[in-house]
Protein backbone atom coordinates (compact mmCIF):
# COMPACT_ATOMS: atom_id res chain seq x y z
CA UNK A 1 0.00 0.00 0.00
CA UNK A 2 1.50 3.52 -1.29
CA UNK A 3 1.52 5.51 2.47
CA UNK A 4 1.45 9.72 2.40
CA UNK A 5 4.69 9.84 2.65
CA UNK A 6 5.74 6.92 -0.14
CA UNK A 7 3.80 9.50 -2.30
CA UNK A 8 5.66 12.70 -0.95
CA UNK A 9 9.12 10.81 -1.87
CA UNK A 10 7.29 10.12 -4.96
CA UNK A 11 6.39 13.60 -5.64
CA UNK A 12 10.04 14.81 -4.67
CA UNK A 13 11.84 12.40 -6.90
CA UNK A 14 9.92 13.52 -10.30
CA UNK A 15 10.45 17.44 -9.12
CA UNK A 16 14.31 16.36 -8.80
CA UNK A 17 14.48 14.95 -12.01
CA UNK A 18 11.91 17.41 -13.63
CA UNK A 19 14.51 20.36 -11.96
CA UNK A 20 17.19 18.36 -13.74
CA UNK A 21 16.39 18.02 -16.87
CA UNK A 22 14.74 21.98 -17.30
CA UNK A 23 18.19 22.78 -16.00
CA UNK A 24 20.00 21.10 -18.83
CA UNK A 25 17.94 21.76 -21.47
CA UNK A 26 18.18 25.83 -20.92
CA UNK A 27 21.53 25.27 -20.55
CA UNK A 28 21.78 23.87 -23.90
CA UNK A 29 19.51 26.89 -25.38
CA UNK A 30 21.91 29.09 -23.82
CA UNK A 31 24.84 27.60 -24.58
CA UNK A 32 23.59 28.67 -28.43
CA UNK A 33 21.04 26.22 -29.85
CA UNK A 34 18.08 28.01 -31.50
CA UNK A 35 14.76 27.67 -29.98
CA UNK A 36 12.18 27.48 -33.06
CA UNK A 37 8.85 29.09 -31.82
CA UNK A 38 5.99 28.56 -34.23
CA UNK A 39 8.29 26.45 -36.15
CA UNK A 40 9.87 29.09 -38.61
CA UNK A 41 12.64 27.79 -40.75
CA UNK A 42 16.11 28.96 -39.28
CA UNK A 43 18.32 30.77 -41.72
CA UNK A 44 21.57 28.70 -41.66
CA UNK A 45 24.90 30.40 -41.75
CA UNK A 46 26.99 30.85 -44.79
CA UNK A 47 31.07 30.79 -44.84
CA UNK A 48 33.32 29.60 -43.56
CA UNK A 49 33.45 29.70 -39.57
CA UNK A 50 37.15 29.57 -38.14
CA UNK A 51 36.92 29.42 -33.52
CA UNK A 52 39.36 29.64 -31.44
CA UNK A 53 37.75 29.25 -28.24
CA UNK A 54 35.32 32.13 -28.35
CA UNK A 55 32.33 32.19 -26.27
CA UNK A 56 29.87 32.79 -28.29
CA UNK A 57 28.00 30.92 -31.19
CA UNK A 58 26.35 31.69 -34.18
CA UNK A 59 22.67 32.25 -34.69
CA UNK A 60 22.25 33.61 -38.02
CA UNK A 61 23.54 35.40 -40.87
CA UNK A 62 21.66 37.19 -43.73
CA UNK A 63 22.47 39.83 -46.69
CA UNK A 64 20.93 42.42 -48.64
CA UNK A 65 21.68 43.75 -51.91
CA UNK A 66 20.68 44.34 -55.62
CA UNK A 67 23.09 44.20 -58.69
CA UNK A 68 25.00 47.01 -58.19
CA UNK A 69 27.28 48.21 -54.23
CA UNK A 70 25.79 47.93 -51.30
CA UNK A 71 26.80 48.79 -47.64
CA UNK A 72 26.30 47.87 -44.32
CA UNK A 73 27.48 50.57 -41.17
CA UNK A 74 25.21 50.42 -38.47
CA UNK A 75 23.06 48.09 -36.48
CA UNK A 76 20.99 48.26 -33.57
CA UNK A 77 17.96 46.34 -31.70
CA UNK A 78 15.38 47.02 -29.52
CA UNK A 79 14.77 43.31 -28.32
CA UNK A 80 12.69 42.26 -30.55
CA UNK A 81 13.41 43.36 -34.19
CA UNK A 82 17.00 44.50 -35.79
CA UNK A 83 17.73 47.49 -37.67
CA UNK A 84 20.62 47.59 -39.93
CA UNK A 85 21.80 50.65 -41.77
CA UNK A 86 23.88 51.52 -45.19
CA UNK A 87 24.13 52.90 -48.09
CA UNK A 88 22.98 51.46 -51.39
CA UNK A 89 23.72 51.58 -54.94
CA UNK A 90 20.99 49.32 -56.01
CA UNK A 91 17.81 51.39 -54.81
CA UNK A 92 16.91 54.59 -54.81
CA UNK A 93 16.68 58.24 -56.60
CA UNK A 94 20.44 57.41 -57.99
CA UNK A 95 24.13 57.47 -56.91
CA UNK A 96 24.42 56.13 -53.45
CA UNK A 97 20.97 56.53 -51.18
CA UNK A 98 20.71 55.73 -47.35
CA UNK A 99 19.32 52.31 -46.36
CA UNK A 100 17.26 51.23 -43.30
CA UNK A 101 16.38 47.26 -43.34
CA UNK A 102 14.50 46.19 -40.63
CA UNK A 103 14.57 42.29 -39.70
CA UNK A 104 12.73 40.05 -36.86
CA UNK A 105 14.64 38.31 -34.26
CA UNK A 106 14.98 35.25 -36.94
CA UNK A 107 16.11 37.04 -39.39
CA UNK A 108 13.93 37.40 -41.59
CA UNK A 109 13.64 40.73 -43.75
CA UNK A 110 9.98 42.76 -42.81
CA UNK A 111 11.29 45.88 -44.84
CA UNK A 112 13.72 48.15 -46.14
CA UNK A 113 13.81 51.81 -47.55
CA UNK A 114 16.00 54.54 -48.75
CA UNK A 115 16.27 57.98 -48.93
CA UNK A 116 18.35 60.31 -50.50
CA UNK A 117 18.57 62.44 -54.21
CA UNK A 118 20.56 61.68 -57.20
CA UNK A 119 23.66 64.10 -55.92
CA UNK A 120 24.40 61.30 -52.67
CA UNK A 121 23.75 60.18 -49.46
CA UNK A 122 25.48 58.22 -47.28
CA UNK A 123 24.38 56.62 -43.93
CA UNK A 124 27.11 55.44 -41.70
CA UNK A 125 25.71 55.06 -38.26
CA UNK A 126 22.03 54.15 -36.14
CA UNK A 127 20.69 54.47 -32.86
CA UNK A 128 16.80 54.11 -31.62
CA UNK A 129 14.48 54.19 -29.34
CA UNK A 130 11.37 52.32 -28.36
CA UNK A 131 9.35 54.66 -31.02
CA UNK A 132 12.01 56.17 -33.33
CA UNK A 133 15.31 55.42 -35.18
CA UNK A 134 17.88 57.81 -36.02
CA UNK A 135 20.64 57.28 -39.24
CA UNK A 136 23.34 59.66 -39.02
CA UNK A 137 25.53 60.60 -42.25
CA UNK A 138 26.14 63.14 -44.61
CA UNK A 139 24.28 64.43 -48.07
CA UNK A 140 25.45 66.35 -50.80
CA UNK A 141 24.20 69.86 -50.82
CA UNK A 142 24.37 71.81 -54.23
CA UNK A 143 28.40 71.73 -53.96
CA UNK A 144 29.33 70.27 -51.03
CA UNK A 145 28.75 67.32 -48.41
CA UNK A 146 26.70 68.04 -44.87
CA UNK A 147 26.25 66.18 -41.62
CA UNK A 148 22.61 64.14 -42.31
CA UNK A 149 20.39 63.20 -39.41
CA UNK A 150 17.26 61.47 -40.66
CA UNK A 151 14.15 60.23 -37.98
CA UNK A 152 11.92 57.55 -38.35
CA UNK A 153 8.96 55.78 -36.94
CA UNK A 154 9.55 51.65 -36.25
CA UNK A 155 7.24 51.37 -39.79
CA UNK A 156 9.85 52.90 -41.43
CA UNK A 157 8.00 56.17 -42.62
CA UNK A 158 10.36 59.64 -42.65
CA UNK A 159 9.49 61.78 -39.82
CA UNK A 160 12.22 64.75 -40.21
CA UNK A 161 15.67 64.88 -41.60
CA UNK A 162 17.92 67.98 -41.03
CA UNK A 163 21.61 69.00 -41.79
CA UNK A 164 24.42 70.76 -40.62
CA UNK A 165 27.17 72.55 -42.11
CA UNK A 166 26.71 75.87 -43.22
CA UNK A 167 29.55 77.49 -45.31
CA UNK A 168 31.94 74.13 -44.28
CA UNK A 169 31.97 71.07 -45.55
CA UNK A 170 31.15 68.29 -42.60
CA UNK A 171 29.94 64.73 -42.87
CA UNK A 172 28.30 62.63 -39.60
CA UNK A 173 30.18 59.36 -38.61
CA UNK A 174 28.17 58.71 -35.15
CA UNK A 175 24.73 59.14 -33.42
CA UNK A 176 23.63 58.33 -30.04
CA UNK A 177 20.71 59.29 -28.15
CA UNK A 178 19.51 59.81 -24.48
CA UNK A 179 16.03 59.18 -24.67
CA UNK A 180 15.68 63.63 -24.86
CA UNK A 181 18.21 64.51 -27.07
CA UNK A 182 20.09 63.52 -29.84
CA UNK A 183 23.67 63.93 -30.39
CA UNK A 184 25.81 63.45 -33.65
CA UNK A 185 29.29 63.32 -34.03
CA UNK A 186 31.81 63.73 -37.19
CA UNK A 187 34.13 66.07 -38.77
CA UNK A 188 33.78 69.55 -40.15
CA UNK A 189 36.15 71.85 -42.27
CA UNK A 190 38.05 74.33 -39.85
CA UNK A 191 39.02 76.55 -43.24
CA UNK A 192 43.08 75.97 -42.55
CA UNK A 193 43.25 72.75 -45.03
CA UNK A 194 42.18 70.48 -42.01
CA UNK A 195 39.12 69.00 -40.38
CA UNK A 196 38.12 69.03 -37.09
CA UNK A 197 35.78 67.21 -34.53
CA UNK A 198 32.13 67.96 -34.54
CA UNK A 199 29.49 67.02 -31.81
CA UNK A 200 26.26 68.45 -32.42
CA UNK A 201 22.72 68.19 -29.76
CA UNK A 202 19.30 68.26 -31.18
CA UNK A 203 15.93 68.14 -29.19
CA UNK A 204 13.71 64.84 -30.37
CA UNK A 205 12.22 67.49 -32.72
CA UNK A 206 14.61 67.95 -35.15
CA UNK A 207 16.23 71.61 -33.55
CA UNK A 208 19.66 72.27 -33.29
CA UNK A 209 20.35 72.85 -29.66
CA UNK A 210 24.06 73.85 -30.04
CA UNK A 211 27.26 72.30 -31.79
CA UNK A 212 30.77 72.08 -31.06
CA UNK A 213 34.40 71.91 -32.36
CA UNK A 214 37.15 70.23 -31.00
CA UNK A 215 40.26 70.40 -32.93
CA UNK A 216 44.23 71.90 -33.33
CA UNK A 217 46.20 72.89 -36.57
CA UNK A 218 45.77 69.73 -38.16
CA UNK A 219 43.13 67.36 -38.65
CA UNK A 220 40.83 65.61 -36.52
CA UNK A 221 37.51 63.39 -36.82
CA UNK A 222 34.86 62.27 -34.28
CA UNK A 223 34.06 58.74 -35.31
CA UNK A 224 31.99 57.78 -32.28
CA UNK A 225 29.32 59.42 -29.88
CA UNK A 226 27.91 57.73 -26.89
CA UNK A 227 26.69 59.14 -23.16
CA UNK A 228 25.81 57.98 -19.78
CA UNK A 229 23.54 60.79 -18.01
CA UNK A 230 24.90 64.03 -17.99
CA UNK A 231 27.82 62.96 -19.54
CA UNK A 232 29.07 62.59 -23.55
CA UNK A 233 32.13 61.30 -24.97
CA UNK A 234 33.40 61.28 -28.69
CA UNK A 235 36.07 59.42 -29.82
CA UNK A 236 38.28 59.59 -32.72
CA UNK A 237 41.69 60.40 -34.09
CA UNK A 238 43.90 63.50 -34.02
CA UNK A 239 47.00 64.67 -35.62
CA UNK A 240 47.27 67.88 -33.96
CA UNK A 241 48.65 66.58 -30.46
CA UNK A 242 49.90 63.35 -29.31
CA UNK A 243 52.78 61.06 -30.14
CA UNK A 244 52.89 61.79 -33.98
CA UNK A 245 51.05 60.60 -37.17
CA UNK A 246 47.30 60.37 -35.99
CA UNK A 247 46.54 59.08 -32.59
CA UNK A 248 43.75 57.68 -30.62
CA UNK A 249 41.39 60.82 -29.34
CA UNK A 250 38.89 60.86 -26.38
CA UNK A 251 36.97 63.44 -25.25
CA UNK A 252 34.71 64.37 -22.21
CA UNK A 253 32.06 66.68 -23.01
CA UNK A 254 29.26 67.81 -20.46
CA UNK A 255 25.41 68.43 -21.61
CA UNK A 256 26.17 72.22 -22.05
CA UNK A 257 28.75 71.30 -24.64
CA UNK A 258 31.91 71.83 -22.84
CA UNK A 259 34.72 70.29 -22.78
CA UNK A 260 35.65 68.83 -19.71
CA UNK A 261 38.86 66.64 -20.45
CA UNK A 262 40.26 64.97 -23.78
CA UNK A 263 43.08 62.22 -23.85
CA UNK A 264 45.21 60.99 -26.91
CA UNK A 265 46.97 57.23 -27.13
CA UNK A 266 49.10 56.58 -29.51
CA UNK A 267 52.93 56.06 -30.81
CA UNK A 268 54.72 57.47 -34.42
CA UNK A 269 52.62 56.11 -36.68
CA UNK A 270 48.83 55.58 -37.32
CA UNK A 271 46.84 55.11 -34.54
CA UNK A 272 42.89 55.68 -34.79
CA UNK A 273 39.91 55.16 -32.35
CA UNK A 274 36.36 54.15 -34.66
CA UNK A 275 34.24 52.92 -31.68
CA UNK A 276 33.40 53.19 -27.82
CA UNK A 277 30.93 52.18 -25.26
CA UNK A 278 30.65 53.27 -21.33
CA UNK A 279 28.46 52.32 -19.13
CA UNK A 280 29.35 55.88 -16.87
CA UNK A 281 31.91 54.11 -15.20
CA UNK A 282 34.59 52.59 -17.25
CA UNK A 283 34.92 54.47 -20.93
CA UNK A 284 35.95 51.46 -23.42
CA UNK A 285 37.60 52.17 -26.92
CA UNK A 286 38.66 50.50 -30.01
CA UNK A 287 41.07 50.35 -33.05
CA UNK A 288 43.77 50.01 -34.91
CA UNK A 289 47.48 50.88 -33.96
CA UNK A 290 50.31 51.47 -36.27
CA UNK A 291 53.81 51.76 -35.70
CA UNK A 292 56.62 52.16 -38.08
CA UNK A 293 59.37 51.26 -35.90
CA UNK A 294 57.83 47.38 -36.33
CA UNK A 295 56.14 47.70 -32.52
CA UNK A 296 54.06 44.37 -32.32
CA UNK A 297 53.98 42.41 -35.37
CA UNK A 298 56.27 45.16 -37.97
CA UNK A 299 54.32 46.74 -39.85
CA UNK A 300 50.50 45.72 -40.20
CA UNK A 301 47.50 47.30 -38.09
CA UNK A 302 46.82 45.57 -34.61
CA UNK A 303 43.12 46.20 -33.00
CA UNK A 304 43.20 48.63 -30.07
CA UNK A 305 41.58 48.12 -27.04
CA UNK A 306 41.87 50.83 -24.49
CA UNK A 307 39.70 51.75 -20.93
CA UNK A 308 39.53 54.97 -19.33
CA UNK A 309 37.95 55.65 -16.07
CA UNK A 310 35.47 58.95 -15.50
CA UNK A 311 38.35 61.26 -14.56
CA UNK A 312 40.39 60.45 -17.77
CA UNK A 313 42.74 58.15 -15.96
CA UNK A 314 44.06 55.47 -18.96
CA UNK A 315 43.28 51.82 -16.98
CA UNK A 316 44.56 49.38 -19.62
CA UNK A 317 45.87 49.27 -22.81
CA UNK A 318 45.94 45.59 -24.78
CA UNK A 319 46.58 45.08 -28.64
CA UNK A 320 45.61 42.31 -30.29
CA UNK A 321 47.26 41.13 -33.69
CA UNK A 322 49.12 38.57 -36.15
CA UNK A 323 51.89 39.04 -38.80
CA UNK A 324 48.46 40.18 -40.81
CA UNK A 325 45.87 43.22 -40.44
CA UNK A 326 43.72 43.40 -38.09
CA UNK A 327 41.57 46.59 -37.01
CA UNK A 328 39.03 47.22 -34.49
CA UNK A 329 35.98 48.59 -36.18
CA UNK A 330 33.25 48.66 -33.45
CA UNK A 331 32.85 47.49 -29.46
CA UNK A 332 30.44 45.88 -27.47
CA UNK A 333 30.52 45.42 -23.73
CA UNK A 334 28.16 42.93 -21.38
CA UNK A 335 28.79 42.53 -17.72
CA UNK A 336 31.26 39.49 -18.44
CA UNK A 337 33.32 39.93 -21.37
CA UNK A 338 34.21 42.76 -24.16
CA UNK A 339 33.79 41.92 -28.03
CA UNK A 340 35.26 44.16 -30.52
CA UNK A 341 34.30 43.55 -34.24
CA UNK A 342 36.25 44.25 -37.22
CA UNK A 343 38.50 42.83 -39.79
CA UNK A 344 41.42 40.23 -40.43
CA UNK A 345 43.50 39.03 -43.57
CA UNK A 346 45.31 36.44 -42.08
CA UNK A 347 43.80 34.32 -44.39
CA UNK A 348 43.92 36.05 -47.31
CA UNK A 349 41.34 38.05 -47.98
CA UNK A 350 40.04 40.26 -45.23
CA UNK A 351 37.52 38.40 -42.97
CA UNK A 352 34.58 39.69 -40.05
CA UNK A 353 36.97 39.16 -36.96
CA UNK A 354 35.11 39.17 -33.36
CA UNK A 355 37.86 39.08 -30.93
CA UNK A 356 36.51 38.52 -27.20
CA UNK A 357 38.48 39.51 -24.13
CA UNK A 358 37.33 39.28 -19.76
CA UNK A 359 37.31 42.27 -18.62
CA UNK A 360 40.48 42.58 -17.06
CA UNK A 361 41.63 42.63 -20.71
CA UNK A 362 42.71 38.77 -21.12
CA UNK A 363 41.79 37.52 -24.85
CA UNK A 364 39.69 34.80 -24.69
CA UNK A 365 39.33 33.64 -27.77
CA UNK A 366 38.10 35.01 -31.56
CA UNK A 367 35.80 34.00 -34.16
CA UNK A 368 36.06 34.93 -38.17
CA UNK A 369 33.44 34.81 -41.03
CA UNK A 370 33.96 34.96 -44.25
CA UNK A 371 34.30 33.17 -48.19
CA UNK A 372 35.97 33.20 -51.09
CA UNK A 373 36.35 37.14 -51.56
CA UNK A 374 36.46 40.27 -48.73
CA UNK A 375 34.14 40.73 -46.07
CA UNK A 376 34.25 43.71 -43.29
CA UNK A 377 32.65 44.38 -39.88
CA UNK A 378 31.71 47.86 -39.89
CA UNK A 379 29.32 47.97 -36.46
CA UNK A 380 28.40 45.75 -33.78
CA UNK A 381 25.22 45.64 -30.80
CA UNK A 382 24.73 43.39 -28.28
CA UNK A 383 21.47 43.05 -25.82
CA UNK A 384 22.77 40.98 -23.40
CA UNK A 385 21.84 37.91 -24.46
CA UNK A 386 23.20 37.88 -28.20
CA UNK A 387 25.41 39.96 -30.53
CA UNK A 388 24.79 41.44 -33.84
CA UNK A 389 27.26 42.26 -36.29
CA UNK A 390 27.24 44.29 -39.74
CA UNK A 391 29.10 45.11 -42.68
CA UNK A 392 29.77 44.42 -46.25
CA UNK A 393 30.82 41.01 -47.72
CA UNK A 394 32.16 40.68 -51.60
CA UNK A 395 31.30 36.97 -51.19
CA UNK A 396 28.03 36.49 -50.92
CA UNK A 397 24.66 37.77 -51.71
CA UNK A 398 23.23 39.61 -55.33
CA UNK A 399 25.83 42.01 -56.21
CA UNK A 400 29.08 43.26 -56.23
CA UNK A 401 29.14 44.22 -52.24
CA UNK A 402 26.29 43.63 -50.46
CA UNK A 403 25.16 44.69 -46.46
CA UNK A 404 25.49 41.46 -43.95
CA UNK A 405 24.31 40.82 -40.96
CA UNK A 406 25.27 38.28 -38.47
CA UNK A 407 23.51 37.20 -35.09
CA UNK A 408 25.61 35.94 -32.38
CA UNK A 409 24.22 34.22 -28.97
CA UNK A 410 26.37 34.84 -25.92
CA UNK A 411 26.46 31.56 -23.34
CA UNK A 412 24.36 30.99 -20.54
CA UNK A 413 22.09 33.66 -20.85
CA UNK A 414 17.77 33.83 -21.44
CA UNK A 415 15.75 36.59 -20.88
CA UNK A 416 19.70 38.71 -20.27
CA UNK A 417 20.39 36.62 -16.73
CA UNK A 418 23.08 33.80 -16.53
CA UNK A 419 20.98 30.86 -15.86
CA UNK A 420 23.48 28.64 -14.50
CA UNK A 421 23.99 29.34 -11.26
CA UNK A 422 19.96 29.55 -10.91
CA UNK A 423 19.23 26.19 -11.98
CA UNK A 424 22.28 24.77 -9.97
CA UNK A 425 20.42 26.05 -6.81
CA UNK A 426 16.93 24.96 -8.10
CA UNK A 427 18.73 21.27 -8.99
CA UNK A 428 20.16 21.11 -5.27
CA UNK A 429 17.00 22.15 -3.40
CA UNK A 430 15.00 19.43 -5.34
CA UNK A 431 17.66 16.96 -4.47
CA UNK A 432 18.26 18.19 -1.01
CA UNK A 433 14.29 17.65 -0.64
CA UNK A 434 14.34 14.40 -2.02
CA UNK A 435 17.09 13.33 0.18
CA UNK A 436 15.18 14.65 3.05
CA UNK A 437 11.68 13.00 2.35
CA UNK A 438 13.76 9.63 1.58
CA UNK A 439 14.98 10.01 5.12
CA UNK A 440 11.82 10.08 6.33
CA UNK A 441 10.27 6.87 4.64
CA UNK A 442 12.98 4.98 5.28
CA UNK A 443 12.71 6.03 9.14
CA UNK A 444 8.83 4.94 9.22
CA UNK A 445 8.99 0.76 10.28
Amino acid sequence: MITRRNREALVAVVLGVAALVAGIQLINIAKGEIANPGNESIIQPAGTIRTSAVDVSIGWNQTWGGNNSDYGTGIWSDGSSVYSSGFTYSAGAGAADVLLVKWDAAGHQLWNRTWGYATGDVCNSIWGSGTAIYTCGETFVVSKWEMLLVKWDTDGNQLWNRTFGGSSMSSGKSVWIDGSAVYTCGEVYNGSNGNDLLLVKWDSDGNKLWNRTWGGAGTEQGTSVRGSGSVIYTCGYTDSFGAGGYDMLLVKWDDSGSAAWNRTWGFDGGDVAFDLWTDGTAIYTCGRTYATYGYLYGNYDDIALLKYRSNGTLEMNKTWGSNATEQGKAIAVTSSAIYVLGNTNAAGNDDFLLVQWDLAGNPLGNITWGGNDTEYGNALWSDGTSIYACGDTYSFGAGDVDNAIIKWILPSAVLGIDLVPYIALVAVSAIAFLAIKLKRVRGVA
